[in-house]
């Protein structure tokens, strides 16, 4: 279900364009750039991964690319969402120094840096890939080098790139998490990562959310009101059957502009905010499970 009121605002809300099976190792996957935000500076490949084997990009060798990215691994387990369920490799640099890890990650890389695509291995479970490009396209320059996956060397604990490999901290959401000003427990837990961890203008923040509430600069009253950013901004529902990745298992309801204009959906669900475009309160009515809600904010910290 998807009630778009016809207005100005309607355009701002997609279905995720999720293909199933392909390509591999993913289950279920999207891609979107340009032709789907609109943004100059932004595409973003999202999907979930459920089997063995590199997470090709463009070139399934070492390359470059002329923009910065960042890569995120989450897990798709809502109820253990600090094991990703599977070991990944990722080599990084000129000299191919390899990294391993096993939790939920974020991988910042600056354009021009070497790279080969990162490598699912000992996978258990299923599991979140999203990479964001700041570009308007999918594109990669191939390196030539004698490197391979396997033949790149193990990077240690103080090698050049290890800085850019960012372990994921989560916390438990509860009471007043969103302002002392209000109690609601949206339940489940929260990350975020902000451009002071990876040096980019980049910050996105992953939760999981189980119980109905909504969000919204609170009022004296206890009344909810639209807010803007002085970034572009982009929101994503999702579910976690790779199956039926459109099916989040709640019903949501978000407001545009500032006449508080409603959209109604319980499909998976992108929704994009131009700068300074007015938008909220959020509403989670009637959950049956949990789903994750993603914000992607193109700009170095959320404010």
């Amino acid at each position: 279900m998807v009630i778009i009121m016809d207005s100005l605002y309607g355009k701002y809300l997609k279905e995720i364009p999720f293909t199933k099976g392909r390509p591999e190792p993913f289950e279920c996957c999207a891609l979107m750039d340009k032709s789907f935000f609109g943004y100059d500076n932004c595409s973003v490949r999202l999907g979930i991964c459920g089997k063995e084997g590199p997470i090709i990009e463009e070139i399934d060798g070492m390359h470059v690319h002329d923009f910065d990215q960042q890569l995120f691994f989450f897990s798709a387990d809502l109820d253990d969402m600090l094991d990703l369920g599977a070991e990944i490799e990722l080599s990084l640099g000129e000299d191919g120094e390899r990294h391993k890890f096993v939790i939920p990650t974020t991988v910042a890389i600056p354009k021009g840096t070497p790279h080969f695509p990162a490598v699912i291995k000992n996978l258990k479970k299923e599991f979140y890939y999203m990479s964001v490009s700041f570009s308007n396209e999918f594109k990669a320059t191939p390196v030539e080098t004698t490197l391979t996956h396997n033949s790149s060397p193990l990077a240690g604990s103080r090698t050049q790139t290890r800085r850019l490999i960012m372990p994921m901290s989560f916390r438990n959401k509860s009471g007043y998490f969103y302002g002392a000003q209000y109690f609601q427990d949206s339940g489940g837990i929260f990350s975020v990562v902000d451009g002071s961890r990876s040096g980019l203008e980049l910050t996105v923040s992953w939760e999981s959310i189980g119980n109905a509430h909504t969000m919204g600069p609170p009022t004296p009253d206890g009344r909810h009101t639209p807010h803007v950013h002085k970034f572009d901004e982009v929101l994503f529902f999702l579910g976690t059957d790779s199956k039926n990745p459109e099916y989040i298992g709640c019903e949501c309801e978000l407001c545009y502009g500032k006449e508080i204009e409603p959209h109604t959906f319980n499909t998976a669900m992108a929704t994009i905010f131009p700068e300074n475009l007015p938008h909220g309160p959020m509403t989670y009515q009637m959950p049956e499970k949990k789903l994750i809600f993603v914000v992607l904010s193109c700009a170095g910290a959320h404010h």
